[in-house]
């Protein structure tokens, strides 16, 4: 790709192996402009663009990270309200109940 400047002339290198006027040439040229800094302002872009994927994975895994703490405090508060009603099942049971303890059968 040959580059121009405005107002400057410049040599085509793709035609530049015509060394004698044997053979009547003609070409076709695509203009295209490109600001100074375009380039710049391009990578910025993309590197905004990745940096937006970035973040949204990132908050994707702390989201599975807070769902994952607060599942495990509500196991636990399921296992200390298990406990608690087998504590108070135990206090409020009768003395007199013919239960087993210590290997003792009371009567």
């Amino acid at each position: 790709m040959t580059e121009a400047v405005a107002g400057e002339s410049f040599l085509m290198d793709f035609i530049s192996c015509k060394r004698r006027e044997e053979v009547q040439a003609h070409t076709t040229v695509d203009w295209h402009f490109r600001a100074t800094g375009e380039e710049e302002y391009i990578r910025i872009k993309i590197m905004m663009y990745v940096l937006i994927v970035v973040l949204q994975l990132w908050m994707f895994v702390v989201l599975i990270h807070c769902y994952n703490k607060i599942w495990a405090e509500h196991e636990a508060w399921d296992a200390r309200k298990t406990l608690r009603a087998q504590e108070l099942a135990l206090i409020n049971e009768p003395l007199d109940s013919k239960d087993n303890c210590d290997g003792v059968l009371l009567e």
